[in-house]
């Protein structure tokens, strides 16, 4: 960790993979915030990761790095890595309580959760494109970590499910009443 650790989280740098790859960080955030305090580090990354996402057309996509020096054409709209934006700040909210964590961040969340993810009509995951799915299925050959046997939309919806749920908690923590009753809403 202290390795992956300088002002972004990056991940195996044994393998030259220097970036601060998002679906990394979303799952091992509550084991850095356990291990020492990441807050402050953390919160500095999702400030340019808000960036990224507010600023990029189509508005609401977060890309697979941040910073973001990966080409357009092999960033795509991910579940999970996306869901970073959202699990990150959650992550860091019930570590410090600081409920400023989840305002700062709020609009970078709902900009995903509203115009990042491509829906079909009954809201969940558009199947046409892309998903990355089970990145670690123990089955797949490892020349192929993409053709999991899950159903990468399975898992897709399994994120959308879990940070709308997020979502509703999140609007509580910050008092937003409208949004409460929506999310509320969606996640049930």
């Amino acid at each position: 960790m202290k390795g992956n650790f300088l002002s972004i989280p990056t991940d195996c740098p044994q393998r030259d993979e220097r970036l601060g790859w998002t679906g990394d960080i979303q799952i091992f955030s509550p084991t850095a915030n356990f291990l020492y305090n990441t807050t402050g580090m953390l919160q500095g990354w999702l400030k340019d990761l808000a960036v990224e996402t507010i600023r990029d057309e189509p508005k609401g996509v977060v890309p697979l790095v941040v910073p973001n020096v990966i080409p357009a054409n092999f960033t795509g709209r991910e579940a999970a890595w996306a869901d970073a934006s959202i699990i990150v700040p959650w992550d860091l909210y019930k570590t410090s309580r600081d409920s400023e964590v989840l305002a700062n961040q709020y609009e970078s969340m709902k900009t995903w959760i509203e115009k990042g993810i491509p829906r079909q009509s009954n809201g969940l995951w558009n199947p046409e494109l892309h998903q990355l799915g089970d990145w670690l299925d123990l089955a797949t050959p490892p020349s192929q970590p993409g053709n999991g046997k899950t159903d990468p939309y399975l898992v897709a919806n399994a994120y959308l499910v879990h940070i709308t749920e997020l979502m509703a908690g999140i609007v509580k923590v910050l008092k937003l009443k409208d949004d409460e009753s929506y999310y509320s809403k969606e996640a049930s």
